[in-house]
């Protein structure tokens, strides 16, 4: 069994296989990826955005298909992706080393030209390999590559040839950033030259007529600033033969600006910005997740259909309950409980307040409450300020969650760093919504 793959939480783990273990999200979710428009998928790491591309990317839907289930996918889908990761270890070489930076933004422009290019020939060479074209219908593409490059390319001949060649371009280009004053610039081509004019070309073939290609970029927060903008510029285009559409984490578009000072990218006009935290329901990505796990499962030859809904194995329990299941199985369940009284006791030595601090703060029964007071006294708040902060509230909502609703343990939280300011806001609303 594959046990790896049942538990991968990133699509890198699943390798070359990515497609297999590919769930289909929603249909109002999904359908808008694959409109020729371009787009924009916003998510945190682990909610799917690699897996969401890779799935539209040809060569990852046919690895390990038979020549006729590569041939449904052929005639069914309208577009041919092409994934691109932007790679940190790469993209971040362009800079420094006493280089202008109009100089390296026109380095990296070449760069993407080939890189986007590679990915359309590797992909082209894979629609050869599964007999869905012939090679000899190729040779347009080739002649138009020879053409732009217009160096001495008499030995490219078939669309290996241009694959290698591209492959012995971007060899080139990277010995050259990563030792600029030791060897001679290469010659460049424009922002986007190769990849519009090779598309355009192939889409003159019947064979493409009606296929759109989709430039799919992963992590697109690696780019810096005027990478971005290189790239913003052809997005900006948003017309077939060519179709961008780009991933990211929250906050990871630096920039919306093109080359052009002028003109911005612009929501709704140039792309579609799609939001796993806004666009996905509760109700869907759970539905997502369960069929993923079952795909998994099946895969792995578990045919046991009880075990094959994740709901069976993992019974579904509040936070509350949860807690206390953890908590009563660790060994280490009463380590907040312990540091609370230590703070109580360096508060006071007064025995009979230390006793009513304790009443007040600690509640065995209800563990996510008293882990958010040893929050707050983490915080440098006294215990007397929290106990006193309690006992101001109505007696009418002072049940089991009490000080856990309260707006005013914002004052308390005002300080805290953003990661337990989440946990405390986590914490809050678990109890509001009782």
């Amino acid at each position: 069994m594959e046990s790896k793959a049942i538990f991968a939480t990133r699509a890198e783990e699943l390798g070359n296989r990515v497609f297999d273990y590919f769930a289909m999200p929603a249909e109002s979710f999904y359908t808008r990826l694959l409109n020729n428009k371009a787009a924009v998928l916003v998510g945190g790491r682990g909610t799917g955005k690699t897996m969401l591309l890779k799935s539209m990317a040809f060569k990852y839907k046919v690895i390990n298909k038979s020549v006729n289930q590569s041939q449904i996918f052929w005639s069914t889908d309208h577009y041919l992706g092409c994934y691109i990761r932007a790679d940190t270890n790469i993209v971040s070489g362009f800079k420094g080393r006493g280089i202008d930076e109009e100089s390296w933004n026109a380095l990296f422009a070449h760069y993407f030209n080939l890189r986007a290019l590679q990915e359309v020939v590797k992909t082209v060479i894979t629609i050869i390999d599964k007999n869905i074209i012939n090679e000899i219908d190729m040779e347009e593409l080739v002649q138009r590559y020879v053409n732009l490059l217009g160096q001495n390319t008499t030995k490219i001949k078939t669309i290996k040839d241009m694959y290698q060649n591209i492959q012995f371009n971007m060899d080139e280009l990277v010995r050259y950033i990563n030792n600029p004053k030791k060897r001679e610039v290469p010659e460049l081509t424009n922002n986007g030259t190769l990849i519009f004019e090779c598309c355009q070309t192939l889409s003159e073939h019947k064979s493409f007529q009606n296929k759109t290609w989709y430039i799919l970029i992963d992590e697109y927060e690696n780019l810096n600033q005027e990478q971005q903008k290189i790239i913003n510029t052809l997005i900006k285009a948003n017309q077939p033969p060519v179709i961008f559409k780009i991933a990211m984490r929250p906050g990871g578009w630096w920039t919306q600006e093109t080359l052009t000072p002028s003109e911005n990218l612009e929501k709704i006009a140039d792309f579609d910005m799609i939001n796993y935290q806004t666009d996905f329901s509760n109700e869907d990505y759970e539905d997502l997740i369960i069929k993923a796990f079952k795909k998994s499962l099946i895969l792995n030859k578990i045919e046991n259909i009880d075990f094959q809904d994740i709901r069976n194995l993992l019974p579904e329990m509040s936070p509350e309950d949860e807690a206390r299941r953890v908590l009563k199985r660790s060994s280490k369940k009463s380590d907040f409980i312990d540091k609370i009284i230590e703070k109580i006791n360096a508060a006071t030595t007064n025995s009979i307040e230390q006793q009513e601090l304790k009443e007040i703060l600690i509640d065995i029964n209800d563990p996510l409450k008293t882990r958010f007071h040893l929050v707050l006294l983490d915080r440098d708040k006294s215990p007397q300020q929290i106990a006193n902060e309690i006992l101001k509230q109505p007696k009418n909502i002072l049940n089991h969650t009490a000080i856990a609703v309260q707006v005013r343990y914002f004052y308390f939280a005002e300080n805290i760093n953003r990661r337990n300011f989440i946990q405390v806001l986590t914490h809050m609303f678990y109890y509001l919504r009782k």
